[in-house]
């Protein structure tokens, strides 16, 4: 009774201590999301101004898509003081072009004065190798600029061209075309530039980022928003990828083991060996298919475990097949049936022949009791 008892409060600590662990790692985990989730939700500015009569320009990360090596933004502008109309932001009262350098459509936009600003798509490329996922590196440059004219700014340049051009002679009539196509080639032409204040934000929960606010040509113009946007897999994806190898790994060293053990000690292998070995060749490639994210056939995940795996289990599953093959002659144990089996019994004794009439056995006659002698 003394050893049950002890037995069971061996059993009831280390329950106690498995839950608690438990309970632990389960607030650690949420932990490290909360902290996540707070992390991409947060907004940062890469360029803030303090002017009154400015343009503020919301950006948002839609997808990161490091396998085309794309990233897709959608930008939205408020107009502030002078430059909206009639206190509404999304109206302005002036001209305004905005240049956002991307690698697809245009890199020009323009809004008339007196009309709905809409928002932007933008894509921008990314630099770097989605081969080495899942510890990949990626960068992209962002780079927005904005003007604005106003219309009293064109009446007057256009008076003073008109002024100049009826007022020359034949000699400097000749020459006043080129220097008004150069200027209306110009597309600065009466444009001044439009402080902006841009803010960044992103929520995506597969990739986590770093903005480097020092720009990309260095300048400090603060009419110019510059950013360098570093992407990295999120902590979560690495960890679930690195779990994925290990498993191959352990996997795969167990099935050899299996075969080294069936071919070194001439074991028969059972007929359901063979069977989940080649199953195993199937499964993996679903298995790495399935992690967030990977690229086509040829990552570092692949050449670090599923290339191995893959490798050690159709060696294991061949080696186990030589072996079958090469197994003694006759029947597997595992084909015989019971020794219960009476039809078996019945087919698979040999023939005995008849004993002789009048013949006894050497066990029979052994085993038959002699008669007793009486005395005369």
């Amino acid at each position: 009774m003394a050893v049950s008892r002890q037995h069971k409060r061996t059993e009831l600590v280390i329950g106690l201590v498995v839950a608690v662990i438990l309970v632990f790692g389960y607030l650690a985990v949420l932990g490290v999301y909360d902290s996540e989730a707070n992390k991409r939700s947060t907004a940062t500015m890469i360029e803030e101004s303090n002017a009154k009569h400015r343009l503020d320009i919301f950006a948002k990360i839609q997808s990161v898509d490091p396998n085309k090596g794309e990233m897709s933004l959608r930008l939205e502008f408020f107009a502030k003081g002078s430059v909206a109309l009639e206190d509404t932001e999304l109206i302005p009262a002036v001209d305004i072009v905005i240049y956002t350098p991307g690698s697809s459509g245009k890199q020009e936009h323009n809004f008339k004065a007196g009309r709905l600003m809409g928002g932007l798509e933008l894509v921008l490329p990314l630099e770097g190798l989605a081969s080495d996922y899942p510890f990949d590196e990626h960068k992209a440059a962002l780079a927005i600029v904005a003007f604005a004219k106003t219309p009293a700014e064109a009446s007057p340049t256009g008076a003073t061209q008109q002024t100049v051009s009826d007022g020359a002679d034949d000699a400097d009539s000749d020459e006043q075309p080129d220097s008004s196509s150069a200027q209306s080639t110009d597309p600065l032409d009466g444009l001044q530039e439009l402080p902006i204040s841009v803010a960044l934000y992103a929520a995506l929960p597969n990739v986590d980022m770093a903005i480097d606010l020092s720009g990309t040509s260095g300048s400090a113009d603060p009419n110019i928003a510059e950013a360098i946007i570093t992407i990295h897999r999120a902590i979560t994806i690495v960890g679930f990828a690195i779990f994925v190898m290990v498993i191959f790994w352990v996997i795969a060293i167990a099935i050899v083991l299996q075969a080294v053990t069936i071919a070194s000690r001439g074991r028969e292998p059972e007929p359901d060996t063979m069977g989940y070995m080649a199953a195993l060749l199937f499964a993996f490639p679903f298995m790495r298919d399935a992690l967030p994210g990977t690229p086509p056939v040829g990552t570092l995940s692949d050449f670090l475990s599923f290339f191995w795996a893959e490798a050690l289990v159709a060696i294991a599953l061949i080696t186990t097949l030589i072996t079958w093959i090469r197994r003694p002659t006759g029947r597997p144990k595992w084909w015989m049936p019971d020794d219960t089996d009476d039809d078996f019994d019945i087919a698979a004794s040999p023939a005995q022949d008849p004993v002789p009439s009048g013949e006894m056995t050497q066990s029979s006659v052994a085993s038959t009791p002699s008669p007793q002698t009486t005395s005369e």
